[in-house]
């Protein structure tokens, strides 16, 4: 594996972590919570995970898709 790819990757995982952090430390030191932000914040994220899923996941079985002669081959090559 290339030392550029884990260097990435390391980078990636810090930064997921360090947004965590800071998310949780100003959710710690807040005086006061605004009831419509915590109402609409799981709403939001919720949204943007329902958009990247099937974002990330369409494009390679329309890939694969391609390749096959009928709709249900593709399926059907899944259970064998």
């Amino acid at each position: 594996m290339d030392n550029q790819a884990i260097l990435f990757a390391f980078l990636l995982t810090l930064i997921a972590g360090l947004s965590t952090g800071i998310g949780s430390l100003i959710a710690f030191v807040a005086k006061r919570t605004n009831s419509n932000f915590r109402s609409s914040a799981p709403g939001l994220s919720a949204g943007v995970m329902i958009f990247i899923s099937p974002d990330e996941l369409l494009p390679p079985t329309r890939r694969n898709r391609a390749s096959t002669t009928t709709p249900l081959s593709g399926s059907s090559r899944a259970w064998r």
